[in-house]
């Protein structure tokens, strides 16, 4: 927090010399002026890009803004970064040097956290690397906004995680009924508990269904509205309780369709009706199997860089923005597929075969690591519409 006042202070004081207010300023950045105000207020500063620009308007260097020296643990984790970034281009530290057109030593010492490179190497080992100066510098933590915005964005994460969880339980419960009810099921009682209409046992697939897109829909409207907003004035607890809630919807609908369940089996009973013979196991293992990867997916989706669950490709270790896309967009593609095929073990006739089982052990691996390859290649192109909007800008 003393280094973001410490800039949101000098960018006040140069921007006060030039006689600008702070919409003059956020014109001339192509921002808007609540940005200046937050950067001025010690909230927020504003990225690497952006601060250069900055430094020019005003005529003064970056180091004006950002004292990169004297920080040994600052220094060291740069260093860090340095080799990581080299080693995963492929290149020696001989090599790198001839690139940057220094000497082996300065590479020796900027990995070492003996000495750190200035702004203009940086800015050409972030081209070099197609890696985000902000994030080689470590500046994402000067990003970072006031303790509450921290503790919101971490109770949005659990609560949408486990709301994603907990909307497949009663379609789990819709598809399990599937394989152990009839074609035939009571589809509507009156009140006096007595059967008005009989249907299809598919009907049950449709509430399940319903009630799925309900909760997981609504959990994600949730994460947007209260915690990718821009107001810092909502509060963690609001999250926690908004969570609670749908967590707590999705419960009692769960145990409402497991009385449902319950009922329709007792009054098929009581009618004769023939409950299916064939070996149960094929559906109960493929209906498990997806459940545990939708969970898996659900999981990665906000799972921290270095956690217990996540994708470990190569690309996923650049930095944690990469971490973060990667993660989350095969998480979230993982977690679609799987529910799918949840789906549609329900949808089929059974009993279903042995290549249906294996179907649903392999396509949503299958999918996983296609969508994990796709996520690199959806990032950089990413990256290279920013780079070609800073260069468009005039950094």
């Amino acid at each position: 927090m003393d280094k973001m006042r410490d800039v949101g202070e000098k960018i006040a004081e140069k921007r006060k010399e030039k006689g600008w207010t702070q919409r003059e300023l956020a014109q001339k950045l192509y921002v808007s002026d609540k940005n200046v105000s937050k950067w001025e207020c010690g909230r927020s500063v504003p990225d690497v890009f952006t601060l250069k620009r900055i430094a020019d308007l005003f005529g003064v260097d970056l180091d004006y803004f950002v004292k990169l020296e004297g920080d040994a643990d600052f220094m060291t984790d740069v260093g860090i970064k340095i080799r990581s970034c080299r080693e995963l281009a492929g290149y020696s530290q001989a090599e790198f040097a001839e690139r940057l057109r220094i000497s082996e030593k300065e590479v020796v010492e900027w990995e070492r956290g003996e000495a750190l490179p200035d702004v203009l190497y940086l800015n050409k080992m972030s081209e070099l690397f197609d890696f985000p100066l902000e994030d080689l510098i470590g500046f994402e933590a000067m990003e970072q906004t006031d303790e509450n915005v921290k503790r919101r964005t971490r109770a949005g994460k659990i609560c949408l995680t486990l709301l994603l969880v907990l909307a497949l339980m009663p379609l789990l419960v819709a598809v399990i009924a599937r394989i152990f009810l009839p074609a035939t099921i009571p589809a509507h009682y009156d009140g006096a508990g007595e059967i008005t209409r009989w249907g299809s046992s598919k009907e049950l697939l449709i509430a399940g269904g319903s009630y799925f897109l309900i909760v997981a829909g609504g959990g994600l409207a949730l994460y947007l509205a209260l915690v990718r907003t821009h107001y810092s004035e909502v509060k963690a607890w609001i999250v926690w309780l908004s969570g609670a809630v749908f967590a707590a919807v999705a419960i009692v609908v769960t145990a409402i369709s497991v009385g449902i369940v319950k009922k329709d089996y007792a009054a098929c009973i009581e009618a004769g009706m023939q409950l299916p013979v064939h070996s149960k196991f094929n559906e109960l293992f493929s209906v498990t199997v997806c459940a545990l990867y939708a969970l898996c997916g659900a999981i990665c989706i906000f799972i921290p860089k270095n956690g217990f669950i996540g994708v470990r490709i190569p690309y996923s270790f650049v930095g944690k923005k990469e971490w973060a896309f990667v993660n989350a967009f095969t998480g979230a593609i993982m977690y679609a597929c799987s529910v799918g095929m949840i789906i549609l073990t329900g949808v089929l006739d059974f009993p279903v075969n042995l290549g249906f089982v294996c179907a649903a052990i392999f396509v949503p691996v299958v999918v996983m690591l296609g969508a994990a390859f796709a996520s690199v290649a959806l990032h950089k192109r990413i990256k290279a519409n920013k780079k070609k909007e800073r260069e468009l800008f005039g950094q």
